[in-house]
């Protein structure tokens, strides 16, 4: 393409430099704007970096000194030496207007790259692969990168971190940031994790029949009515009829076999519509198709964050995921499914909550405690985790609905165990030292009157 076709603003380019050699403090708002590479021109270029370079140690900026840093680059002959930083010096009378050259100069870097990526979605096209999810998806986070900024993709000095910290430390309460952690309605393990935090993939561990499933619908409950989060929960394991009867018995506290079967009497038909209701107007979303990938996952979860706003993923359950068809080795692919989902956490900015199924070992072990060996056979689990729980039945001849969950990993804070009480017939899990009174109220402890 010639280079007169090329989207980019010399003037905005040179008033850039300008402006930092004008005022090396304005280096702070551009250093949010732009990276070294938004700059068409070489020298240009070289000269941000220079700037950057200084600015990172913490060195004045101007004339002078970004000719030092140049020098010792070797770069100063290739910038235009000190003519063009003086030629770029007299272009702006003022910094004040830094900000806004930057936004032009990364907006034509945006354009230039946008022109790349419709090549590379072109040839992607061309290329005819057979597996059409593994395409879809690369072309999403070719244009999804898109949207980056450099604050996001960059290094960013940490005196900005701090900077922004202290401000919001600083604002009166209903004006700081809302938290994107959530609560998992149970109290002692809300107290242990401090919530389910954003960016973290969190694993839900535990032999078959022990309850995952309706805890983690306790849990996208709890978010969705008592916190209005949105929640989308991915389920191979279970269609989305069973799920919400699930939902439905542990919102109304009606048994769930007779919602199953359709037999209530009608003081549970009048609890069972009131929860379905409320279960309506809540911000859920339920995918249960029968295969379904890490890929899919994260192209699905993509959409609705950018049309609604997504606040927690929940994932049923990790073993019963389709791989890409690019590994032979299903504990690799599991290794690749796990990285997906924390790359997904950490992109959104939300958490992942994801089951994963324990093996026979537990079984024969006494008592039937997990251990964090139990998951090395499922991919990268036990690394990729920030936070992996162990759901079991110490004593499941005696006390079958007296549960532990235990964190046996937990990458920002402490481990402990968290005893638990599931009801079968709500399908719903408590604290022991939780109240769970059906004659007092037909809603779950966690949810405020609508």
């Amino acid at each position: 393409m010639p280079s007169d076709k090329v989207p980019f603003n010399e003037e905005a380019e040179s008033s850039v430099i300008g402006s930092i050699l004008i005022n090396g403090e304005s280096m702070t708002a551009i250093s949010l704007a732009l990276l070294a590479e938004d700059f068409f021109q070489e020298p240009n270029r070289w000269i941000f970096e220079a700037c950057s370079t200084l600015y990172l140690r913490g060195e004045g900026m101007n004339q002078i000194t970004v000719a030092a840093e140049l020098e010792r680059m070797g770069k100063l002959h290739e910038a235009g030496g000190v003519v063009y930083l003086a030629e770029c010096l007299s272009n702006v009378p003022t910094s004040l207007h830094a900000e806004h050259y930057a936004r032009i100069v990364h907006g034509c870097a945006v354009n230039r790259k946008l022109i790349q990526v419709a090549g590379r979605l072109a040839q992607l096209g061309y290329a005819n692969k057979a597996n059409i999810e593994t395409t879809l998806e690369e072309a999403e986070g070719l244009v999804s990168g898109l949207r980056q900024g450099p604050a996001v993709k960059g290094l960013v000095p940490i005196r900005l971190i701090v900077e922004e910290y202290l401000a919001n430390l600083a604002k009166p309460v209903e004006e700081k940031p809302q938290t994107r952690r959530i609560m998992t309605g149970l109290q002692e393990l809300d107290r242990l994790l401090g919530g389910i935090q954003a960016t973290d993939l969190l694993i839900l561990a535990a032999r078959t029949g022990v309850g995952k499933t309706s805890l983690l619908l306790n849990i996208a409950s709890a978010a969705a009515l008592g916190h209005n989060r949105t929640v989308a929960i991915f389920s191979v394991e279970m269609g989305k009829e069973q799920l919400l009867e699930r939902l439905l018995s542990a919102r109304s506290m009606v048994d769930s076999q007779h919602i199953r079967l359709g037999e209530l009497d009608e003081e549970e038909d009048n609890a069972m519509r009131h929860a379905a209701a409320q279960l309506a107007h809540s911000a859920i979303w339920i995918d249960d198709s029968s295969t379904i990938t890490g890929a899919n996952i994260r192209s699905k979860s993509r959409l609705l964050h950018s049309q609604r706003g997504l606040d927690l993923v929940i994932v049923d359950y990790l073993q019963l995921l389709d791989g890409d068809g690019r590994r032979d080795n299903r504990v690799t692919e599991l290794g690749d499914i796990t990285k997906t989902l924390k790359g997904l956490a950490k992109e959104l900015q939300i958490p992942v909550l994801a089951a994963a199924q324990l093996n026979r070992a537990v079984e024969y072990r006494k008592p039937h405690k997990p251990i964090l060996s139990d998951l090395r056979e499922s991919g990268n689990l036990e690394q990729d985790a920030d936070v992996v729980m162990f759901l079991y039945c110490e004593d499941p001849d005696n006390k079958p609905d007296e549960l532990i969950m235990e964190v046996a990993k937990h990458r920002h804070g402490p481990t402990g165990k968290v005893a638990l009480k599931f009801v079968g017939e709500h399908t719903r899990f408590h604290g022991m030292e939780q109240k769970y009174t059906k004659e007092e109220e037909r809603r779950p402890w966690w949810i405020e009157p609508f």
